[in-house]
């Protein structure tokens, strides 16, 4: 099974989503930042670590929001949110086609990997 922990980041009342480049697993799909636990690593140091190399930010980590597990046909994930806020940076789209702040609402209209739709749901349940 991987782990992934990924940092939902909310600014203004919208959250930072990110469209995967078209290459690999999941590609042109979008994304809360974040990516794979590494060994030896906490998934509050993988979300910071991610965000730096994937987009160029610093963030603080505050506390999980939850978390789940789905079988994909090549790997199982256990995807862990984390709500986070940003500190600083620039951000880049080194790793990324796009991107973009959503609201709440708007979340549902942009293709999510199958995994987050849990995360989805009870981010619309709070608003």
């Amino acid at each position: 099974m991987i782990r992934v922990a990924i940092a939902v980041i909310q600014k203004d009342g919208k959250f930072l989503i990110a469209r995967r480049k078209k290459r690999g697993p999941f590609q042109g799909m979008w994304e809360f930042p974040g990516g794979r636990v590494e060994e030896g690593e906490t998934p509050e140091e993988c979300i910071c670590r991610e965000a730096a190399e994937e987009l160029g930010i610093d963030i603080s980590v505050e506390g999980l929001i939850c978390s789940n597990t789905h079988s994909y046909p090549h790997e199982t994930v256990e995807l862990m949110a984390y709500r986070a806020s940003l500190l600083s940076g620039e951000m880049n789209t080194r790793e990324y086609d796009e991107i973009t702040w959503a609201s709440p609402h708007e979340l549902p209209r942009h293709a999510f990997p199958v995994a987050n739709a849990p995360l989805i749901e009870k981010l619309l349940q709070q608003c």
